[in-house]
């Protein structure tokens, strides 16, 4: 999308959007020409304000349980719901589809394994057309087994998957012989770092190509992976700016990088596609840098780095074997189902393979939630273990590079 076009779209959100009228009389914004005309905002600043941010003309859609309604992951330990229209989801992805067909033969149509996280359906499988959805339940000592051989079973062409699923499926596989679905060819990772001792796994176990994929729930795909081994700015879906530790933007997704080679940063993302709940100048959490590089793929989209970002820890257990982290997430999500959103942040610890203490900010009953939180680790949790539950007054900082960690094992 042109420059131009980009400042349109951001001032139509701040004459409309009532988040960004409110920041406007606040910062007395009186006239925007450039995208530094108004300021960087954070997941911290969106949480509890989400009614504000949904755009006039969608707000028909949203009574009328018309908009598909998302929390984030959880895997960053705040929790903030997002909106987005479902025509508006397709036309996100487009691009995504594009450069998934053209460069390792991926089609909408193309049989796939994703894996998910719901607290309150009991589903350990889903199948839609040509989508199996396996719950991350099925990750535990106890289902993998099961996982897999559904896995190779449903025989996909290709799978989205998180580094640590990845580790959990690959350490099996090495560990029982089972086999490997023979269809497969592709294997997408998200939602994580990527190590490259992880891929090199996936790629040997699987004998499939592999590609990294980066993105959010409240913006979509940001940069996508082609074959030579560069990540691309979706340049279609989001614009990207590098913002320096004293606020200066230093590079962009249409200039690249001002000075020099690269720049590095904080990534902050302007959402092109989500209008329901628009995104403007959103720190969406990572550091990386913008490159000023041409690349042999011929893209000619910028080229990202990512430097750090989430790093989940797993699960140890008392005979050494490794679990899943995102079960803990799963427990919060049931906990805000039940309360309706009660908690905004959490981190949990491991300090001994049956003694866990979570960390809570929550601005609602915190009785209630310690009781519902303890009956819930109880019920959930595959074997016998202590939770210690505290609560903080105000938002954590848990993690390196500047991003948040939701697990730390102490054991490890």
């Amino acid at each position: 999308m042109r420059y131009d076009r980009i400042i349109g779209f951001i001032k139509k959100c701040y004459q409309n959007v009532p988040l960004y009228k409110n920041i406007a009389r606040e910062m007395s914004i009186s006239e925007i020409n450039h995208i530094t005309d108004v300021p960087v905002i954070g997941k911290k600043e969106l949480i509890g304000r989400q009614n504000e941010c949904i755009a006039p003309e969608y707000c028909g859609k949203y009574i009328n349980n018309e908009l598909l309604l998302m929390r984030t992951s959880g895997s960053t330990g705040h929790y903030l719901q997002i909106m987005w229209d479902m025509a508006d989801i397709d036309r996100s992805l487009v691009g995504l589809w594009l450069r998934r067909a053209k460069n390792y033969g991926i089609f909408p149509h193309s049989r796939l394994v994703i894996f998910f996280t719901d607290a309150l359906s009991p589903d350990r499988y889903r199948q839609e057309r040509n989508e199996l959805g396996i719950s991350k339940q099925m990750l535990l000592p106890h289902n993998i087994g099961a996982a897999c051989a559904n896995i190779v079973s449903w025989d996909p062409e290709w799978m989205i998957l998180q580094p640590q699923t990845a580790v959990l499926l690959t350490e099996y596989i090495k560990r029982s012989g089972c086999g490997v679905p023979p269809s497969l060819k592709y294997v997408e990772f998200t939602g994580e770092v990527l190590d490259p001792s992880v891929r090199k796994d996936v790629e040997n176990i699987f004998g499939c190509v592999t590609a990294n994929q980066y993105g959010a729930n409240e913006t979509g795909s940001v940069a996508y992976e082609c074959p030579c081994g560069n990540l691309h700015v979706m340049s279609g879906n989001v614009y990207a700016e590098i913002v320096d530790e004293d606020g200066v933007t230093v590079a962009d997704s249409i200039s690249g990088a001002y000075d020099g080679e690269r720049a590095k940063g904080a990534i902050v993302v302007t959402s092109l596609t989500n209008k329901a709940m628009p995104f403007i100048r959103y720190d969406i959490g990572d550091k990386g840098a913008i490159l000023n590089k041409k690349c042999a793929c011929g893209c000619k989209f910028p080229v990202m780095e990512l430097h750090g970002g989430r790093r989940n820890d797993f699960i140890s257990q008392k005979d050494g074997g490794r679990m899943s982290s995102y079960l803990l997430v799963k427990m919060i999500d049931r906990l805000n189902a039940v309360t309706d959103g009660a908690v905004l942040q959490f981190h949990f610890t491991q300090r001994a393979y049956d003694k866990f203490k979570v960390r809570l900010y929550t601005e609602e009953d915190k009785e209630e939630i310690r009781a519902v939180i303890s009956e819930i680790f109880e019920e959930e949790f595959p074997y016998e273990a202590q939770l210690e539950v505290c609560f903080e007054n105000a938002s954590m900082n848990v993690g390196t590079d500047g991003k948040y960690a939701y697990f730390t094992n102490e054991t490890a």
